[in-house]
Formats: structure tokens, C-alpha cells, sequence
């Protein structure tokens, strides 16, 4: 096992942490795991540290709730989107209408309400 190469010791780490979280792996094989994952982790706080992490990430796994949207909920962000668009697209072509009349005023009042509207678009 070659672990001079940071590359080669990330993606063994990786193998190592997945098998400590998979539960088809026995628990008999956990110390040999470990041993292998301390030639990873040879500073010994940060290797306990890292097994405390996991074993809270076993215990307590992160979980990413997704809300389903129904179907006049999804409508009315189609439609929030579509309206936040295409007031972007107008205040887009009135500045590059500002810049080629050479109105340079109304430009930055017109950019600060693109940069509005982009932060505005929830999926931009």
C-alpha cells in the first residue's frame, strides 16, 4: 500500500470511512479498519476526531428534507420566475439601450435593479 501519494491516502480514506459506516461490514473488521485508517491519520487527535465525527454521523445521519410542492404552489413560482425573468430581460435591454444612446445616468440606476432582480430569482 503506497501512501506517499495525497491523492492515493484521500481515496483510501474515503474506502476506510465507508466501510466504518456501511453496516455490511462486521464489527469484527473494525479494528483492523482503524489500524489501517491510523497509517492515513498519523496524528493520533486529529485521527479521533475523525472517528468521533463518524460515529455521530452513524448515530445521527445528515438528511436532507425535500418539500414537495403541490401543484398550484408550483404553478405560482413558475410564475413568480417567469415574471422576475422577463422584468430582467427588460431592464437588461433598456441598459444596453442607455449605453448605445450614451445615457450613462439611467444605466446605473438600471443596473442596480438587474442586480435586484437577480438576487431575487430563486434559481439564478
Amino acid at each position: 500500500m503506497d501512501l506517499s501519494d495525497q491523492a492515493g491516502r484521500r481515496e483510501l480514506e474515503k474506502l476506510l470511512h465507508d466501510m466504518m459506516i456501511c453496516d455490511h461490514v462486521s464489527h469484527a473488521l473494525m479494528k483492523y479498519i482503524i489500524s489501517t485508517l491510523h497509517l492515513v491519520k498519523t496524528n493520533t487527535d486529529t485521527l479521533v476526531a475523525y472517528l468521533a465525527e463518524t460515529i455521530s454521523e452513524i448515530r445521527e445521519p445528515i438528511t436532507i428534507v425535500e418539500k414537495t410542492l403541490d401543484k398550484d404552489e408550483r404553478r405560482q413560482l413558475d410564475l413568480k420566475i417567469a415574471s422576475i425573468r422577463v422584468r430582467l430581460n427588460q431592464a437588461k435591454e433598456e441598459l444596453e439601450e442607455c449605453v448605445r444612446c450614451q445615457e450613462f445616468c439611467l444605466p446605473a440606476e438600471l443596473k442596480s435593479s438587474v442586480a435586484e432582480l437577480d438576487a431575487e430569482h430563486p434559481y439564478s
